[in-house]
């Protein structure tokens, strides 16, 4: 009965310390995940999202249902104060510059996730922020001044009075953009040259502060007025003195090409890294700050739906990617989200896309080998090594047919737990890419093979 007591005292302390901000208690997670990263390993950082404040506040962070599915996962990066809200966010005050703008008629109440509220949860989760700078809302005003001061307030604050030590600040959101309400009020070599004096002054403030360079999924794309290519200007302007580069992806995929290529965001990755070597002669770490698949794609008959086993190859296969890849940090959109679209869904529990985030997280930190060659069609294979003795792999069966794979040769014969989330229709059998999802149904394992469903991630754990 004590046991019990003093771990429900720990757990109302945990949610108040979240709602309140104080972050000298909210350590629910440990020491936070490290920045440094390596090509090859299955960074903590690639566990992120985006906390959109009109979604998150401090009522739901003190539910003890959706911090249970929050800490589950667990997360280790996460955005603030959300996408485009960025672009319009006055962070003194907790409030958006222009109503008219994303979110149109924001109010925000008691409740409403400040920043220093945020702190808390990053503490919590003993996870790394992004911070996106407002640009876009003072300059469609002119004002070029009141955007640097407010940024070099904000650093100010946060790492020399707060001591929150956040290294990873964005300039603007996908500043970019041609819709009128979003459209660029500055031309490409503009915002680099900007970027260029934004990141002076702010290191100025605290050296270890890294500015992340915003460029366009559409490698060539440009804003109306604007003859050079928005990556060109935007490096050029920058005088090519990057720290990081921010990218956002929401990839539009068909359920008939889908075992095919994957989630594809290897391959639009590849691209990237490919464009920066051709065009700029080097490479910068990049910053997947959104991703998902696209809500248009999820729309049509024929492509990938949210909250299905679709969406639970897409999320693993997509982490897996960018591990394999140029990103040191991803933070997928967004946390919380209708019909399945976030990791969490208003009910408070995981989504498909939370529980293959949740799967594959186990292995977060270890190193992975390349994928597996000459596998059955629809197979991926992703093996894992830890810091110590520990293997482990993770199987993509893109498949509706089941597979066997021999155990020995995928985990050295060693003793293994092994957990699927597959495809189940109502009748509780495999079905296909829109089947809901069945998680914890265990792979069966009848040396020497392992037999993997159809339409199924299977995560295997060796010791």
């Amino acid at each position: 009965m004590v046991s019990i007591v003093r771990i429900s005292l720990l757990l109302l302390g945990i949610v108040f310390a979240i709602a309140s901000g104080n972050v000298a208690l909210a350590r629910c997670l440990g020491s936070p995940a490290a920045t440094s990263y390596s090509k090859g390993t299955l960074s903590p950082l690639l566990f992120g999202a985006n906390i959109d404040i009109t979604e998150v506040d401090a009522k739901l962070l003190a539910n003890p249902a959706f911090h249970a599915a929050l800490t589950s996962i667990p997360l280790r990066s996460l955005r603030f104060p959300g996408g485009a809200i960025g672009d319009n966010y006055l962070w003194r005050q907790a409030t958006t510059a222009r109503s008219d703008w994303i979110p149109q008629n924001f109010k925000p109440g008691p409740d409403t996730l400040d920043f220093d509220k945020f702190m808390g949860l990053v503490k919590c989760l003993g996870g790394q922020p992004t911070i996106v700078l407002n640009l876009r809302s003072w300059l469609a005003a002119g004002k070029v001044d009141e955007a640097l001061a407010e940024a070099e307030d904000w650093v100010r604050y946060a790492n020399v009075e707060k001591r929150y030590k956040i290294r990873f600040w964005e300039f603007g959101n996908d500043i970019y953009g041609k819709r009128p309400q979003r459209q660029s009020p500055i031309t490409s070599m503009e915002y680099g040259k900007l970027y260029q004096e934004f990141r002076h002054k702010l290191k100025a403030i605290d050296p270890t502060v890294e500015l992340g360079l915003v460029l366009p999924g559409a490698f060539g794309r440009n804003v109306p007025g604007d003859d050079y290519p928005w990556w060109a200007g935007a490096v050029e302007g920058a005088g090519r003195d990057i720290d990081y580069v921010v990218l956002q992806r929401y990839q539009k995929l068909k359920k008939n090409k889908f075992g095919k290529g994957g989630s594809r965001i290897d391959k639009f990755l590849k691209k990237a890294d490919a464009k920066m070597m051709v065009e700029f002669g080097k490479t910068w770490p990049v910053h997947l700050t959104e991703w998902n698949i696209t809500a248009r794609a999820a729309d049509d008959p024929n492509g990938i739906k949210f909250d299905t086993i679709g969406h639970v190859l897409f999320v693993a296969d997509g982490v897996l990617d960018e591990a394999e890849n140029n990103v040191r940090l991803a933070t997928y959109w967004p946390l919380v989200g209708d019909n399945g679209q976030g990791l969490i869904d208003p009910n408070n529990d995981l989504s498909a896309a939370g529980k293959a985030m949740k799967l594959i997280a186990r292995f977060a930190g270890w190193r992975m080998s390349a994928p597996q060659d000459e596998l059955p069609a629809g197979l991926q294979v992703r093996l894992f090594a830890g810091t110590g003795h520990e293997r482990g792999a993770v199987i993509i069966n893109w498949q509706v047919l089941g597979r066997a794979l021999d155990w020995k040769a995928l985990t050295g014969d060693c003793a293994a737990g092994t957990d699927t989330l597959r495809a189940v229709s109502a009748a509780g059998e495999s079905a296909d890419l829109d089947a809901a999802v069945q998680e914890k149904a265990v792979a069966r394992l009848v040396k020497p093979t392992i037999s993997i469903p159809g339409l199924s991630i299977t995560a295997i754990a060796c010791n």
